[in-house]
C-alpha cells in the first residue's frame, strides 16, 4: 500500500521528534517513548507496517548499535565486575529461558524443545536499549557496567541453548559433542576475531589524520567484523563487542580532538536514527 507507507514516512520522523521532545521534559528515557510511539503507529488502520527481514535487522541495524555501546565500556571495569557479569550472562539467562519454557509448557502445551527454543530467543537482554536508557538516568557506574556487560556477552549462552533446543526439535535428541563445540568455538572464536580486527584497525588509524576517512573506517568496522564472523560461523555479536571494547579503549590514541568531536557527533545522530527506525 504506497499511501500507507507514505503516511508512515511522514508520521514516523515527526513522531520520533515529538517523543524525544516530550521525553526531555518529563524525564523519561527517549527509547521508552519511541517504543510506545511505534506501537501506536502500528495500530493505526491507515498505516502500512513494513516487515523487516532478520537479515536487515542483524546486518544493518545491529552491528553499529552494539559496537557503539561497547565503545564506552572500559576493559578494567569489565574485569572488575567479571564475576557478576558472568553469573548474569549465564545463570540469569538459563533461569529466564527455563521460566519462559515452563510458562509455554503450562499455558500452550508446547513440546519441551520448542518451549526451550522460544525461551532462548527472548531471554537475552538488549545492551543497546540499556545503554540508551542509562545515558538518560543517574545510574551508578558499577550497575551500568554490569547490566551493559551482561547484555553484550550473553550471546554465547543464548546461542548454545538455542542450538541445543533446535537440534532436539529437528533431530529429536541433543548431541553433546557439536553442542560443546558451539559453546566453545562460536563465542571464543568470535571474540578473538573481533580483537584481531580491532587491533588492525587501531594500527591503521594511528597513522591517519583525516577525519572523514577515520569516521568512514569507524562506521565500516562493526559491519565488516559482524559479517566476517557470521560468514565463518562464529558469534558476530561477540566479535563486534570485542572490537568495540578494544577500539573504545584506544580512542584517545587514534582520534585528534577535532576528529573525535566530529566522529562522536556523527555516531550520536546515527545511533538515534537507527533506534528511531
Amino acid at each position: 500500500n504506497p499511501a500507507g507507507y507514505g503516511i508512515l514516512l511522514l508520521c514516523g520522523p515527526l513522531a520520533a521528534v515529538a517523543a524525544v521532545w516530550l521525553a526531555e521534559r518529563i524525564g523519561v528515557p527517549y527509547p521508552v517513548l519511541l517504543v510506545a510511539v511505534g506501537a501506536m503507529l502500528s495500530l493505526l488502520p491507515w498505516v502500512s507496517v513494513p516487515q523487516l527481514s532478520p537479515e536487515v535487522v542483524f546486518y544493518v541495524f545491529l552491528p553499529p548499535l552494539v559496537y557503539y555501546a561497547a565503545n564506552f565500556i572500559a576493559p578494567d571495569d569489565l574485569r572488575a565486575n567479571a564475576r557478576a557479569i558472568g553469573l548474569l550472562a549465564v545463570g540469569l539467562l538459563v533461569v529466564t529461558t527455563a521460566a519462559v519454557a515452563g510458562l509455554l509448557l503450562g499455558i500452550a502445551g508446547l513440546p519441551l524443545a520448542v518451549a526451550v527454543t522460544a525461551g532462548a530467543i527472548v531471554a537475552p537482554t538488549d545492551a543497546v536499549a540499556a545503554t540508551s536508557v542509562f545515558n538518560r538516568l543517574d545510574v551508578p557506574e558499577r550497575l551500568a557496567t554490569i547490566v551493559e556487560g551482561e547484555g553484550l556477552t550473553n550471546d554465547g549462552t543464548a546461542l548454545v541453548l538455542y542450538a541445543g533446543a533446535v537440534g532436539a526439535t529437528v533431530a529429536g535428541t541433543v548431541r553433546p559433542g557439536p553442542l560443546a563445540i558451539t559453546l566453545l568455538a562460536a563465542p571464543t572464536g568470535g571474540a578473538v576475531l573481533g580483537l584481531a580486527i580491532a587491533w588492525l584497525v587501531v594500527q591503521v588509524r594511528r597513522r591517519m589524520d583525516q577525519p572523514l576517512l577515520e569516521i568512514t573506517i569507524s562506521l565500516a568496522t562493526p559491519y565488516v567484523t559482524y559479517a566476517l564472523a557470521e560468514a565463518i560461523h562464529l558469534s558476530g555479536v561477540l566479535a563486534t563487542v570485542a572490537a568495540g571494547v578494544y577500539v573504545g579503549s584506544h580512542l584517545s590514541h587514534i582520534y585528534a580532538p577535532g576528529a573525535r568531536l566530529q566522529a562522536f557527533a556523527f555516531l550520536d545522530v546515527l545511533v538515534f536514527l537507527l533506534n528511531a527506525v
